[in-house]
């Protein structure tokens, strides 16, 4: 077995030195910086579905097919994530502990502002945009 470990350390060596060492890392072409998503009718689409699964969280269990991966943006799957994981662990469901959890997660890291995130939530509760009513339907 010596031997043999031996003769395979020979070949090893015989094959290091036909190489010459590299000089050094080559340097990485950085990757670039994420484009600003258009603010597309899905973007829309997303924030009101999180809006009204903060509302309504009772509604989350009917779209448990719904995965982070379905949605476009990956601030809004990891908010969906959020959402689900509270309402899985029957804990309160509103936007101030959404982004409690979010914050925890580490979503905010790449610059996102928490107020933008808030501002995203207003509608659900009777304001101008649909309404929890027709919210709700989507839900289901």
């Amino acid at each position: 077995m010596l031997a043999e470990a031996d003769a395979l350390a020979a070949v090893v060596d015989d094959i290091a030195n036909r190489f010459s060492p590299r000089s050094g890392v080559l340097p990485r072409t950085p990757a670039p910086p994420p484009a600003a998503p258009a603010h597309t009718e899905a973007v829309e689409e997303e924030q009101l579905l999180l809006a009204t699964a903060t509302a309504r969280p009772d509604d989350i269990d009917a779209v448990r097919w719904l995965v982070p991966d379905d949605l476009t943006l990956p601030l809004h799957a990891g908010l969906w994530q959020c959402l689900t994981t509270l309402a899985r662990r029957n804990e309160p469901v509103d936007p101030v502990t959404v982004l409690w959890e979010a914050q925890q997660r580490g979503l905010l890291d790449d610059g996102s502002q928490p107020g933008e995130i808030l501002r995203m939530w207003p509608g659900t509760a009777g304001s101008g945009r649909t309404g929890a009513g027709t919210c709700s339907r989507r839900l289901r």
